[in-house]
């Protein structure tokens, strides 16, 4: 992965106690992919768990249990991009990148299993390009 200076913020104290816990289970270079593929999970249900969730519900009742479980997602992701350049001094280029790459791969796995929609040649080829645009970005 690419790195980039250090940056410090008012936050950075209590995001390296995150990647101080988190690494007493798991190595540090694995910590975005984990809170990026938490997050990515959590975000396909805010966007596509409407009708999973609130089957009969309002819209408005809807939006609100949706936005509910948005708010998850951000709490995941702040910390995991924060951490990952503050503490772990990744690019956020490549993060970008990551979290879309891993956010994609994400959506057509929980695609499949929760809303059964089929998976075609097209996706495949767009997860190898997606692939490739990770390992650029990142080497």
């Amino acid at each position: 992965m690419s790195t980039v200076e250090k940056i410090v913020t008012g936050a950075t104290p209590q995001l390296q106690k995150i990647i101080n816990i988190y690494t007493k289970f798991l190595p540090a270079w694995t910590y975005p992919y984990v809170g990026f593929i938490i997050a990515g999970s959590v975000v396909f249900l805010s966007w596509f768990g409407g009708r999973l969730f609130f089957p009969n519900s309002s819209l408005l009742v809807r939006i609100l249990g949706l936005w509910s479980i948005a708010f998850v997602e951000y709490s995941v992701l702040i910390p995991t991009i924060g951490a990952s350049v503050e503490v772990l001094h990744m690019s956020e280029s490549t993060l970008a990148v990551l979290i879309h790459a891993v956010q994609l791969t994400m959506f057509m796995i929980l695609n499949k299993f929760t809303l059964k929609a089929p998976f075609t040649m097209k996706h495949a080829i767009a997860f190898a390009l997606m692939i490739a645009a990770v390992f650029i970005a990142a080497f």
